[in-house]
């Protein structure tokens, strides 16, 4: 009884491992394919409306929630408070991206807002085009690491629990 008991535990914790490196690959895209939608979102209103900044992250975030939407209210608040600095990448709580991906996404942040608009459109054109082309990335990661690591550990947990009855 307490092997099938210890068994099953085996399992149950084998396909959380799964699910949770699942949902570190969906994380990933769900960052990127938001950070474009923001970006187009703050280039239309930009470009007819001249919308501040803060007014933009404020009219993104409503009704959203998520670690992106988490990262730009905290990227507005640090920006009323004067904590953007060239180390600003170590402070986004972005945990799925790696180190260089999150210093991507802070050079993208603080270069808003310092150029002349013309300028600044097409950065955001630049950054738009960089941050598709890894949305398509991680969105084909997503489907296949993300399930071929769900399916795996789901297997694990099932040949553990057959070697431990």
């Amino acid at each position: 009884m307490i092997s099938l008991l210890a068994g099953g535990l085996l399992a149950v914790g084998s396909s959380l491992i799964g699910i949770a490196v699942r949902r570190h690959y969906r994380q990933r895209h769900e960052i990127y394919f938001e950070i474009c939608g923001f970006i187009v979102l703050l280039k239309n209103e930009i470009s007819f409306l001249k919308t501040p900044l803060k007014a933009v992250i404020n009219e993104f975030a409503e009704g959203r929630k998520g670690i992106t939407v988490n990262a730009l209210k905290k990227y507005s608040d640090d920006l009323d408070h004067g904590k953007i600095d060239n180390n600003y990448a170590e402070t986004l709580e972005l945990s799925p991206l790696n180190i260089k991906e999150k210093n991507e996404l802070a050079k993208f942040l603080r270069s808003l807002g310092k150029l002349p608009m013309k300028e600044q459109l097409g950065e955001l054109a630049n950054f738009e085009a960089k941050f598709s082309e890894l949305e398509k990335k991680t969105a084909e990661e997503s489907k296949r690491l993300g399930g071929m690591y769900f399916k795996l550990c789901v297997l694990l947990g099932i040949a553990l629990m057959v070697v431990v009855m």
